[in-house]
C-alpha cells in the first residue's frame, strides 16, 4: 500500500469514528462547516447537510480529476488528491475542536441530570410562581442552587433545594413587572403546576417544538431530551410555534392579577398609571400604522388620537417634572422570582 493511500485510509477511518460518536447524540453539523470543507456537497444534495458518513463517502469518492469548487481551476489528478486530503484533515480538525467540546458538554450535562433526586418537576412543565403570580415553562433545573448562598438569602428562599430555569409568560411579566423578562431562576418551594394554560414567550420554539393537551405540558426538543433524560412521548403532541409569536396573542389587562396589585411598591406605579406600559402601547400602535394594517380612514383617526395622547402625555410629564415626581423607568433584566 502506498503512503498516500495509507494516509487517506487512516484519515477516512478517523472521520467515520466521529460518525459513530455522534450517532446517539443530538448534535447537528453546521452548514457553514460543510460548505467550508466540501463546497459542492449541499448544492448537489438540495441543501442537505447530511451525516458525517455521507460527507466522507462523497468527499473521498470523487473523481480523480476535477474542478476546484472554490476557485474554478481545473485540477490534475495529483492536485485533486492533495486537495481532498487537505480538506479531510481540515474536517478532522474541526471535529476534534469545536464538536469535541460540544460533545463533552452534552455528555457531562446528561450525566449530571441522571441524578434527579429531590427534583419534583421536569422540563416542559407549565408552572405558576406562588408569590408573584406569573406563569412559565421549565426549560432547565439544578438539584441545588448554582448561585451563592447570599443571593438565596436576599431572595428569601432556601439555598439547599432544586432551582428551575423558567421561561416566564411575557404578557404576565408586562402586567406584573412593566416589561418582558427572558428567564427566571425559581426555587422549588415557589412553584405550583398549571396544566390547563399555555405560555407566550418569544423563545418557546427554541426549546419546545410541540405541546400536549393531554399531558398539559410542552414537549422538549431532541437536544433537551438528551440533556434531561425522561419520558416525553405524547400521542396528541402538536406544534406550538404560535406560542413564540407575540403578535398572535392579546395583551393582558393591567389589573387582572388575582394575587395582588401588580404595581404596588413599584417605581413605575403612579396613581394607577404605568408609563412603561403606555409607552409600549404607543410603540405598538405606531408599528401597526406603519405596516398599513389599518384602513386609511382608521389609520388617520388612530394617528390623530395617538398624537393627542402623545401631546397629553408630554404635557403631563412636563408637569410632573416640574413637581419633581417623575418615576424612574424600570429595565427588563432578570433579577429574581
Amino acid at each position: 500500500m502506498s503512503s498516500d493511500k495509507a494516509v487517506t485510509t487512516l484519515l477516512y477511518r478517523c472521520i467515520l469514528r466521529w460518525n459513530k460518536q455522534l450517532a446517539s447524540v443530538p448534535l447537528d453539523l453546521r452548514a457553514s462547516h460543510v460548505d467550508e470543507v466540501l463546497p459542492g456537497f449541499r448544492k448537489q444534495n438540495n441543501g442537505s447537510v447530511g451525516s458525517i458518513r455521507e460527507l466522507a463517502h462523497w468527499g473521498f469518492r470523487q473523481e480523480a480529476t476535477g474542478t476546484d469548487a472554490l476557485t474554478g481551476d481545473i485540477l490534475t489528478k495529483g492536485e485533486h488528491k492533495a486537495l481532498l486530503l487537505d480538506r479531510g484533515f481540515q474536517a478532522l480538525q474541526i471535529l476534534n475542536s469545536e464538536y469535541a467540546q460540544a460533545l463533552t458538554y452534552l455528555q457531562s450535562t446528561r450525566k449530571k441530570h441522571l441524578d434527579a433526586h429531590g427534583v419534583q418537576f421536569t422540563v416542559g412543565t407549565v408552572i405558576r410562581h406562588k408569590k408573584y403570580g406569573y406563569k412559565g415553562v421549565i426549560y432547565a433545573w439544578d438539584r441545588v442552587c448554582d448561585r451563592p448562598p447570599q443571593w438565596a438569602q436576599e431572595m428569601q428562599v432556601n439555598h439547599d433545594q432544586p432551582f428551575y430555569g423558567v421561561l416566564p409568560d411575557e404578557h404576565d411579566c408586562t402586567r406584573l413587572f412593566q416589561g418582558a423578562r427572558i428567564s427566571k431562576y425559581v426555587a422549588q418551594e415557589n412553584i405550583e403546576v398549571v396544566q390547563t394554560e399555555r405560555v407566550v414567550h418569544r423563545a418557546i420554539s427554541n426549546y419546545f417544538p410541540e405541546y400536549s393537551s393531554d399531558l398539559g405540558r410542552y414537549i422538549p426538543n431532541a437536544k433537551m431530551q438528551y440533556e434531561y433524560p425522561g419520558t416525553y412521548q405524547a400521542s396528541d403532541a402538536q406544534s406550538c410555534l404560535t406560542d413564540s409569536n407575540l403578535l398572535l396573542h392579546e395583551e393582558a389587562e393591567l389589573y387582572n392579577d388575582p394575587y395582588a396589585d401588580p404595581y404596588e411598591d413599584d417605581p413605575d406605579y403612579v396613581q394607577g398609571r404605568c408609563p412603561a406600559k403606555e409607552a409600549e402601547a404607543q410603540s405598538q400602535q405606531a408599528a401597526r400604522l406603519a405596516s398599513g394594517s389599518s384602513s386609511p380612514e382608521e389609520g388617520g383617526k388612530a394617528a390623530g388620537d395617538e398624537g393627542m395622547k402623545s401631546k397629553s402625555n408630554k404635557e403631563s410629564k412636563e408637569g410632573a417634572e416640574a413637581k419633581g415626581d417623575v418615576p424612574e423607568q424600570s429595565v427588563g433584566t432578570d433579577v429574581k422570582r
